[in-house]
């Protein structure tokens, strides 16, 4: 261990041996002995073979109050500062190894040593708002729920669900093309596709919660009530503050009664047994509720009350996901032309012009390439997901190609950031930062994938939906949902922006890409800001195409 700095030594002494020490002189002492007392102490554990340590400028809470002011943008700004592959942090006080290096993240993604579950456990008692004793049943059937989710999001399961989104998907498109529904709003999430749109990010949760509930839970979803689908969102959005369990009463008030009112419809749902009947409920909710009901001993209230997260994270990241692919599509004339071109194909429409089917698994890299590339980069631009795991017994981790070997220790936390390595120049070219639809077209080409090490190292780089054996279970249904609504977006409507009122002579608006909003950690991917001035997020006026004004739409899985 290291020693104690003389300097800090000398004060010490000053302090304790003199009697008669004024005030004056002991405020004079006390800060920057506090400064150096505090900077050594965090500092003297770090073992030499660690990754480097960065030392925050204010000692022990300089990174925790960072982490918080900068949510997911925390990891950037500080590897801007220190642009390492690996380096150790205190996060108030708790060893956190940020490794930014693509080859070290994979290294890390794989070893054994490395557990992600306990996050799991950790975060889960204050989402879901529960005493201890209540959920002192959850930590053993971690294993289970990941098993059952990850089944039932494959194979039969996820075909099931694909075709219940899709087919409530044509529903809404072909009954909602009058105005008679309003326009969603944050207390009031309707789904429709209205003349005009004055809120893409407001309408993109909905079109996402309602698509995704649906598939989920069949007729009896209680989602289908606007007001509790918005209920969802503000739980949601105060996720940190929950996890954080700190007098959520009183910081999160309007969470924790959203949260409430999300678990008692749950827990009806679950009541009436809807999530044991296979024809009405998705093949992972069936999963879920017998775990929480046989190995969790619950009834069929509380396992509703527990399941509350099911919902939520199918909707967090892919809103979002959603918004951004439309957003740049739609801000751009000549992406927006490429991809009608590519898609339109694909569509087959009826001898009289009334119906158009599209088999949504034609949206493949094969057959539509550059909406491929448009969903990657989106992925890559807006996803900033934040892996995270704990070091449960020392162990070292090497890049494997200079043969640095860093030792973790047993206790630490590893955090993973796709913040920076989806922003790396080394493998994303020069203007990282910038949205490129057709990015991924170029970065597929042939003399690009003749250098192996480069399209190994950008595999390492991005990893939108998390790595090794935690891949996110919903990236497949998301992929259907989000493609298949741009896909209608672009073959079936034409877009622009509204008409701006103060404008006398209704100039249509040009569609913007509106700035980042802080995010939490939590988050994988970011949400936009309001705009300063209206408060509304994106405009848009959306309009049938036309010939296609009066066409239906069939999906087929």
């Amino acid at each position: 261990m290291a020693s104690i700095p003389p300097l800090v030594a000398s004060l010490l002494d000053t302090i304790t041996t003199s009697p008669a020490s004024s005030r004056t002189i002991l405020l004079l002492l006390i800060l920057p002995l506090t400064f150096l007392l505090l900077r050594w102490l965090s500092s003297s554990n770090h073992d030499p073979n660690e990754p480097p340590l960065i030392k925050p400028t204010i000692p022990i809470i300089g990174h925790i109050i960072s982490f918080f002011r900068h949510g997911l943008d925390f990891h950037a700004r500080l590897y801007a500062q220190n642009p390492l592959p690996i380096s150790t942090v205190s996060l108030g006080g708790k060893k956190t190894y940020i490794v930014t290096s693509p080859a070290l993240v994979h290294a890390a993604q794989r070893n054994p040593q490395l557990n992600y579950e306990i996050f799991a456990i950790e975060f889960a008692q204050g989402l879901l708002g529960v005493s201890s004793a209540e959920f002192s049943v959850i930590p053993g059937l971690i294993h289970e729920f990941f098993t059952g989710i990850s089944a039932g999001m494959a194979g039969d399961g996820l075909r099931t669900m694909n075709a219940r989104a899709l087919s409530y998907l044509s529903a809404v498109l072909n009954t909602s093309s009058s105005p008679s529904i309003p326009p969603p709003s944050a207390s009031h999430l309707t789904f429709s596709f209205p003349p005009e749109i004055p809120n893409l990010w407001l309408w993109s949760r909905a079109a996402v919660t309602h698509i995704a509930t649906e598939a989920l839970y069949g007729p009896p979803n209680p989602f289908r009530d606007p007001s509790l689908a918005a209920d969802l969102w503000t739980y949601d959005d105060a996720s940190f503050l929950l996890v954080l369990n700190l007098l959520p009463n009183l910081l999160a008030r309007r969470a924790v009664a959203a949260r409430a009112r999300v678990q008692a419809a749950m827990g009806a749902y679950y009541a009436a047994n809807h999530d044991q009947d296979p024809s009405v409920a998705a093949q992972v909710v069936q999963n879920r509720g017998r775990i929480l009901r046989n190995a969790g001993g619950l009834s069929g209230f509380d396992a509703g009350r527990f399941d509350l997260t099911m919902p939520q994270v199918g909707v967090i990241n892919a809103a979002p996901t959603l918004f951004w692919m439309l957003v740049h599509v739609f801000a751009c004339p000549k992406l927006f032309a490429r991809l009608r071109a590519e898609l339109e194909p694909l569509v087959q429409l009826s001898e009289d012009n009334n119906t158009a089917k599209l088999n949504a698994s034609a949206l493949s890299e094969k057959q539509t390439p550059l909406l491929h590339s448009v969903w990657l980069e989106t992925l890559r631009w807006a996803g900033r997901p934040l892996s995270v795991r704990r070091v449960m017994e020392d162990t070292t981790i090497s890049d494997g190609t200079t043969g640095t070997t860093y030792t973790l220790k047993r206790g630490s936390d590893v955090h993973m950031p796709a913040a920076v390595t989806h922003m790396l120049p080394s493998v994303w070219g020069d203007s990282p930062h910038e949205f490129r639809g057709d990015r991924f077209l170029h970065l597929n080409t042939s003399s690009q994938k003749q250098n192996p090490e480069t399209e190994k190292q950008r595999r390492q780089a991005f990893f939108p939906f998390g790595g090794g054996r935690h891949l996110c279970p919903g990236r497949n249904f998301a992929y259907v949902e989000i493609m298949t609504v741009v896909a209608v977006f672009v073959v079936g409507f034409e877009v622009s922006g509204l008409e701006d009122e103060k404008n006398d002579g209704g100039r249509k608006r040009e569609i913007k890409i509106p700035k980042r909003a802080w995010q939490s950690p939590l988050k994988g991917v970011f949400a936009p800001a309001a705009d300063a001035d209206k408060g509304d997020i994106v405009g848009v006026r959306v309009e049938r195409r036309k010939g296609w004004e009066d066409v239906e739409w069939e999906f087929v899985v």
